[in-house]
Parts: structure tokens; sequence; C-alpha cells
């Protein structure tokens, strides 16, 4: 696998973010204005805990948010990073001092409330690199230095093999299996923290990250198994793997990943419903697993379609229906991670990913950084 590019980060969207936030005359749906619209809730009115931390969600009927998530809040760093005015916004630097401090004081675990002191490498890796973005942006030598230290965390335990789904010693009870707790293809994404961390040459991040990498170029099942008890492949973290792949791909110019990263999206597109959307699972044979699923997975798909230059026609078409599912009320842009629920829940990550997704649509040919992909 060649070294290749850096990150081409230099892309700005100031223009899109200036653009007022009422919507185009007759009703017509602007990717362009979305886009901003979305970036300026989550830079202003987001789900935050009162300390600085990103939520997942806000409930719109109570008006609360959901837990601190310290993986989202590293995610809204990198989001919020890619521009000089919102990567050194309050509200960045306050997540960014709130994950910091947890860095410091050694609290890695992902959602306490529901699992206790678990510790998911993949939750590390948004932590290490959303520090790592911000540090850099915002001159902010604590978050950077909080960043390296997380990232070195996940160096340590892949040295003793393969990096584990969540670290050895840290889930006081058993987790429910679920892709998240034993399912490795998503773990792939991690590679942005540790292709951050090589850059700033912190020793053996590159080996890591290549690890990780040759671990999906290998593989022989197409697609793989997103949880080793089940047939059902998971297409939110299929979509991680693809992303992952396409990160290393482009900041090292490889072909084999890119051409890995291709053949997920590909299958990924194969399973798009007859009148649109993606379920949330599939089986292995390919047929689509119940009712549309959550918008995290529209999203997605859309932003690898265009970041891949493939399904173009059918990623802009399921732009049209990202941006008709968008809530909007006044100054108010948001996705919800589902739709046609009781309880609407204006989400966070979701949010990103669409705001990226329908940046990229609003002008095909846009292309985004390897360490701007939320």
């Amino acid at each position: 696998m060649t070294r290749g590019t850096s990150d081409r980060g230099a892309i700005t969207r100031t223009a899109d973010q200036s653009t007022p936030t009422t919507s185009p005359p007759d009703g017509i749906l602007d990717h362009g204005v979305l886009a901003a619209a979305l970036t300026r809730w989550l830079a202003t009115d987001g789900p935050r805990s009162r300390a600085g931390a990103y939520c997942g969600w806000l409930d719109l009927a109570s008006g609360t948010p959901s837990d601190p998530y310290p993986e989202i809040t590293g995610y809204a760093l990198t989001f919020l990073s890619h521009d000089p005015a919102f990567a050194r916004c309050s509200s960045a630097r306050a997540a960014g001092r709130w994950l910091t401090e947890r860095v410091e004081r050694g609290d890695l675990s992902a959602r306490p409330r529901l699992t206790g002191d678990a510790a998911f490498s993949f939750d590390i890796g948004m932590v290490a690199h959303g520090l790592i973005r911000h540090g850099r942006a915002a001159g902010d030598h604590r978050a950077l230095a909080a960043g390296v230290r997380a990232a070195e965390v996940l160096i340590t335990h892949r040295a003793g093999g393969p990096l584990p789904t969540v670290l050895p010693g840290t889930a006081a009870t058993p987790l429910p299996i679920r892709w998240s707790t034993v399912g490795r293809p998503h773990l792939v994404k991690v590679v942005q923290s540790l292709i951050a961390a090589a850059d700033l040459g912190v020793p053996d991040a590159e080996a890591a990250a290549y690890d990780l990498v040759r671990e999906r170029v290998r593989e022989t099942s197409s697609p793989p198994p997103t949880a080793r008890t089940s047939d059902a492949v998971w297409l939110h973290p299929l979509a991680y793997a693809a992303e992952g792949l396409w990160m290393w791909s482009t900041r090292h110019d490889d072909s084999a990943a890119s051409r890995r990263s291709r053949e997920l999206t590909e299958w990924l597109w194969r399973q798009r419903l007859a009148d649109g959307g993606f379920a949330r699972y599939a089986e292995r044979s390919g047929r689509p697993g119940g009712h549309p699923g959550t918008l995290d997975v529209l999203a997605q798909a859309i932003r690898l379609a265009m970041l891949h230059d493939i399904h173009t026609e059918a990623a802009l078409r399921e732009a049209e229906r990202l941006a008709a599912l968008c809530h909007r009320e006044a100054d108010r842009t948001a996705v919800p991670y589902r739709v046609g629920t009781a309880d609407l829940h204006l989400n966070s990550w979701c949010s990103m990913f669409a705001a990226q997704a329908l940046w990229l649509c609003a002008s095909p040919g846009r292309s985004l950084g390897w360490g701007e992909l939320v």
C-alpha cells in the first residue's frame, strides 16, 4: 500500500454558511442552503449538556436532550473544525474542553448510564480525531495532547493483536451482542484518528491503521458480517467500513483500499428499497430487512456515492428525499433519527452526515478531505 496525498482540508464552506436561513422561492429545497442551516443549528442550537458536551439528540416534544455522548462530541469537533469561525466558536470550545478534561482524567467510557465503564475502540477513535482536529484548528494545545493520548490507547491495545471492539476489562458485566459490541468492519473508520496521530509523529500509529485496513482489504466475504452471531448485515456499520477505507485510500492513494470501499458502497446501494430509502439491515443474500430505517444510513449512502462518483443520479434523488425530511421551524433546521414514529428526535450525527451529504450534492464534483468526513 502506497503513501500519497495528505488531507485536502483546504475546502471551505464559508459561502454556504453565509446563505440566509430562509428557503428559496416557491418551496424549492436548495441543498446548499439546507447544509448551511444544519451547520448553524449544530454550532448554535444543537443538543448539548450544560457542561458543553454534545448529546445524541433533542426530544422535540419535551425539549430535553439525551445524555452527553463522547463519540458524538468528537464528531462535532471534527465537523465544526472545517472553518475557522466554527472551529473557535463557543460551542466548539466548550465541547473541546469537556472532552479534553474527560480524557485527561482517564475516562474513556462510551455511555456510562447505559454501558457503565465500557470503553469502545470506535468511540475512542472518534474522540481522538475530534480532539486532534479541533486542537489544530483552534490552536488548543490541551485538546491536541488529549487527542494524541486517546489515539495512543488504541495503538497500545492493537499491539497485542487485532484491535478489540471493547477494551478488555472495561465492561463490568456482559454487553448485549450487537454490531457495536462484537462487530469488526466498522472499526476501520478508526484509521482516521490513527492517520492524524501519525501525521503528528506518534510512533506505531501508521502501522496500527495499516493493520485495520489490511483486515478489510484481505477479507473474502462480501459484504463482511457486521456481527459474528447474525446473518444480518447492518448498513450503518457497513457504511463506516466503506468510509474508513475511503479515508485511507484518499490519504495514501491506495487503489486496493479504494476498490474495497467502492465494492462495499456498491453493495450498500443495491439495498436501496423500491420506493427509495434504505432499511436498517439486509440479509447476506441482499434481501432488505424490513421497513425504511434511520436517516443516518440514508445520508451515509449519499455521501459515499458522491465521493466515489457512482450512482450519482440516484444519490441526487435520495438527497431530495433527505432534504424533504429535514425538520424546519424558524431558525432550527435538523434531521430526525427516524421518521414515522411518535417521538421526534432531532439527531446530532444524522444532521452532521446530512449536512455533508447535501453540501456534496449542492455542487456535484466537490469532495472532502479524509480528515473532514464525520
